[in-house]
């Protein structure tokens, strides 16, 4: 029994082996190896994954290689050629028939760009135009997913090189001038990285021209060694105004402050008007209205009819209205006959209409009219609420607006409900506003109408416009340095409905696990998304402003082919991530998996040796029995 025993394992152990050998894997059943078996299955899952996810990389790199090419023939030869017909037609030596031909050549321009934009197409997916043009649908609804917009960002005469703060020279050029008076409003403080320098102005009175009070005071500046220097320009922000510059001698970013007695004089504009004195600023920004911060710009020293007054404000975010209430209810809280207040906007440049806004903060004393009855003396807040400071490189002289254009029609009006009634609009990049906006209907003006309301109430700093029925938001300040960045409709709980920007965003799946994601936005580069749909070359006037709209849809165009560029080479980079890690994975999977087929082979000749042995003895002992028999016949 115990030869037919060891038989039977030796056997079992053969055909085991037989197994191993003949598949060549170690596990071949759970009861080989449960816990490797487990490891093995999940590995190969990964393995299998990776393998579809390197497939579906090199897809979606040959999508992106599709669309590149596409918004290639875009830009070269139909915009380059678009923009040399502008050129051509801005000659004053072409009659207007002659454009009009030109204007022929342009429609064919841009029913070509619609062509390759609407026909380029990867496995069924149009690539270069991300939906239908139409955002509200029959009911005037918003259609999720189908909100899209353009940015500008507005244009600049000049910068400045070096740290500035800049204030008002309103008082210098008036008929009235300047009046310094020994010991009432002489003394200035600049405040230099922090280390303070005083002087105080020559008595007398300074007026037409900022000559002699600019050379006092720089004189006595230089002489105990104070590295900035007075002066004033010239500026496109309005059509007369001077600009006083504080600026700093010496290169690089530095913080530059400004106190004293003399600041009203200075830096500031005065006037009396219905027997009362007015102190205004200028250069500071209120269109996105004011924030204050505890410790940073939250108080205000003034003298009030030569009465030391100071003045704390709470911290917090206010609109216009909101900070003008403020002041003055701090101004009450310390007995100061002070009435604050904001002009009403008013163009800051030759051009007329939206874009153009700005807000003065005035400063009124409510029973006095004398001179220095109000007198801006210190505090950090001074030069927040009446100045306006730069860094090397920041504008000083904006010249035309920043705007954004959406593909949201309001031709036949629109509907605000539960899914579309929080708008967030984003400006400089840091600031964000928002507004949850009256479910109901709404025909083109009345919308306009109540959005600009509802921007005025939070200062928002943007106009909303009608732009030949699409709508359109235009910054209250011109230049680059007051851009509006970001655009999206939300419901109430902040799902969002429209998008970001310009597009629909592809997932292409990069890996075998959940969240393996990359995700791909697309390009909507129709002749109204890229702003070129309204060129119209057959006036020689619209031809020249024409070519700033065709160089930025060039930009449009450039730009999503870079980002196009940048897609591959990542996906690239992926592709061959996904390949290491799969070959790897096999490697580490073939090790718990398959078969050690030298150890096998050994393990199997031993076996056989066993089991003929086995056999041998067995037959051994069956001849003993047979023995036995014979005798006992």
């Amino acid at each position: 029994m115990n030869i037919t025993n060891r038989l039977k394992n030796t056997n079992r152990s053969i055909s085991e082996s037989t197994s191993k050998l003949s598949s060549g894997l170690r596990i071949n059943k759970a009861a080989d190896d449960a816990a490797g078996l487990s490891i093995s299955e999940k590995m190969r899952a990964q393995i299998r994954g990776m393998n579809q996810a390197e497939r579906n990389i090199q897809d979606g790199i040959s999508l992106i290689q599709t669309a590149e090419s596409g918004l290639g023939n875009i830009q070269d030869p139909l915009l380059i050629r678009l923009r040399e017909l502008a050129v051509q037609a801005a000659n004053g030596s072409l009659t207007d028939s002659d454009r009009l031909i030109i204007q022929e050549e342009v429609r064919q321009i841009k029913e070509g760009i619609n062509d390759i934009a609407n026909n380029t197409y990867f496995n069924g997916i149009n690539l270069l135009n991300n939906g239908s043009n139409e955002v509200v649908n029959q009911d005037g609804e918003i259609k999720p997913g189908s909100l899209s917009f353009i940015t500008y960002v507005g244009e600049n005469i000049s910068t400045l090189g070096r740290s500035t703060l800049i204030g008002n020279s309103g008082n210098i050029q008036n008929a009235i001038g300047v009046e310094i008076l020994s010991g009432i409003n002489d003394q200035l403080t600049i405040k230099f990285d922090d280390a303070a320098y005083s002087i105080n102005i020559s008595a007398g009175v300074y007026r037409g021209s900022s000559t002699a009070l600019y050379d006092d005071i720089n004189s006595k500046l230089r002489a105990i060694g104070a590295p900035v220097e007075l002066s004033n320009a010239y500026s496109h922000w309005d059509d007369t105004h001077m600009r006083t510059l504080l600026t700093s001698t010496i290169s690089g970013n530095h913080k530059i402050e400004v106190e004293g007695t003399a600041f009203n004089e200075i830096f500031t504009e005065e006037r009396t008007r219905s027997i009362r004195y007015e102190v205004l600023g200028r250069e500071a920004d209120f269109s996105i209205g004011y924030s204050v911060k505890s410790g940073v710009n939250d108080t205000l020293h003034i003298k009030d009819l030569g009465i030391d007054k100071v003045i704390v404000l709470a911290e917090g975010t206010y609109s216009r209205d909101e900070l003008i209430d403020q002041l003055n209810n701090q101004f009450d809280s310390v007995g100061a006959d002070i009435l604050a207040s904001f002009s009403p906007a008013f163009g800051v440049n030759v051009s007329d209409g939206p874009g153009n806004k700005h807000y003065i903060l005035s400063l009124t004393h409510k029973s006095s009219g004398s001179p220095n009855a109000i007198q801006l003396v210190s505090g950090n807040a001074l030069n927040p609420l009446f100045m306006r400071p730069v860094i090397p490189g920041d504008v000083w002289n904006p010249k035309t607006k920043s705007f954004l254009t959406t593909n949201l029609d309001l031709t036949n009006g629109i509907v605000i409900n539960a899914d579309s009634n929080r708008w967030e609009i984003g400006l400089e990049r840091s600031i964000n506003k928002t507004f949850i906006l009256d479910e109901g209907s709404y025909s083109s003006s009345e919308f306009i109408d109540y959005l600009n309301s509802e921007f005025q109430k939070k200062s928002a700093g943007i106009i909303a416009v009608d732009d030949n029925g699409m709508l359109k938001f235009e910054r209250e300040m011109n230049g680059s340095s007051y851009q509006i960045t970001d655009f999206k409709i939300t419901d109430i709980s902040g799902n969002e409905n429209g998008s970001s920007s310009d597009q629909t965003f592809l997932g292409l799946q990069v890996g075998s696990n959940q969240g393996a994601t990359y995700k791909v936005q697309l390009a909507d580069v129709r002749t109204k998304s890229i702003g070129v749909e309204s060129i119209n070359l057959s006036l020689q006037h619209e031809a020249n402003n024409s070519l700033v709209q065709i160089d930025k849809a060039i930009e449009y165009v450039s730009s999503h082919r870079a980002r196009f560029g940048a897609y591959q080479n990542a996906l690239g980079h992926v592709l061959n991530n996904v390949m290491n890690a799969s070959s790897n994975l096999s490697a580490a999977e073939s090790k718990i998996r398959d078969a050690d087929i030298a150890k096998e082979m050994m393990k199997n000749t031993k076996e056989t040796v066993l089991l003929q042995a086995t056999q041998a003895m067995l037959a051994q002992a069956n001849q003993k029995s047979s023995d036995i028999l014979q005798l006992l016949k």
